[in-house]
């Protein structure tokens, strides 16, 4: 709940440029997510009550522009359209957050990881991660989880379920979002060109990690021997090798590799015909 104390609090917070702090309460009632017009908003909430009333749903509101803009919704009226991708928003504060994806921009970031976002509701969803609680566990392997979309997501991967298929290549992918993504190498929405080797990118964050492996920068360490690693997920797999978990079983005996990449050499070892490897080693 948005309360005086939380918002004081949130506009004590350092600002990352003059329109946007850290922040993760949002008023559905007001388009903004700055903490000094939040503090406003509510005040005015609280000082008279909301005379325009929507006649569809009936909600109300304070101003008649707000009831404006939310009878939209209703008519499905979209005035605001990107010049990039020509997908169109009832708002057009909503168009401004929609371009923080063409153009990279994330203007949120997180005190404890550093990881920044493009919307403050965003970064509030992220922030459940650092929370000790994990409520959420996985029937099969046990993992457990702080959101439940997050589990939900994790149990594709004992199912291999793929539902998003792609209408051009028919290649199919566990996530909508790995598809609107891959969907962008049909449309040519590449807008991130790497200057070395002239690699098209669809995402700006996908252009950063990509020039690490030009200009050698490793970010990540391994707390363990301090080898490093340009991306996360190189680290994550790295990280296999210091424990005792073999996720990569193989079918023939009962030698379980470390690394996927250990798979197919002591597969071949085993001298198994290719169509009864695992499907997840066949797609490399």
């Amino acid at each position: 709940m948005l309360t005086g104390n939380s918002i004081m609090y949130c506009a004590s917070l350092p600002h990352l440029n003059p329109f946007n702090v850290v922040c993760g309460f949002i008023c559905e009632d007001t388009p903004t997510d700055e903490c000094n017009a939040l503090k406003d908003h509510v005040e005015k909430v609280n000082a008279a009550e909301k005379r325009f009333v929507c006649e569809i749903c009936t909600k109300q509101f304070l101003h008649k522009s707000h009831l404006k803009v939310h009878q939209m919704r209703h008519t499905g009226e979209k005035p605001f359209e990107c010049a990039i991708c020509t997908k169109k928003f009832t708002r057009k504060q909503d168009l401004t957050r929609h371009l923080r994806i063409h153009n990279g921009e994330k203007p949120y970031l997180c005190n404890i990881c550093t990881k920044q976002f493009s919307q403050s509701a965003h970064l509030k969803d992220h922030m459940v991660v650092h929370t000790v609680e994990k409520p959420f566990a996985c029937e099969v392997c046990g993992k457990e989880f702080s959101r439940s979309s997050d589990l939900k997501m994790h149990m594709i991967i004992h199912t291999e379920e793929k539902p998003f298929g792609c209408h051009i290549c028919a290649k199919n992918f566990s996530r909508s979002s790995s598809l609107k993504e891959h969907m962008k190498k049909h449309t040519g929405e590449g807008q991130f060109e790497c200057k070395i080797c002239s690699k098209q990118f669809t995402r700006n964050h996908a252009l950063t990690t990509h020039m690490r492996i030009h200009n050698g920068e490793k970010l990540f360490v391994c707390n363990i021997c301090t080898k490093r690693f340009s991306r996360r997920s190189t680290l994550k797999v790295h990280m296999l090798t210091h424990s005792d978990e073999k996720p990569f079983e193989c079918e023939a005996d009962t030698k379980q590799p470390s690394l996927k990449q250990n798979m197919k050499p002591h597969i071949g070892d085993n001298l198994l015909e290719p169509e009864i490897w695992p499907k997840h080693f066949l797609a490399d």
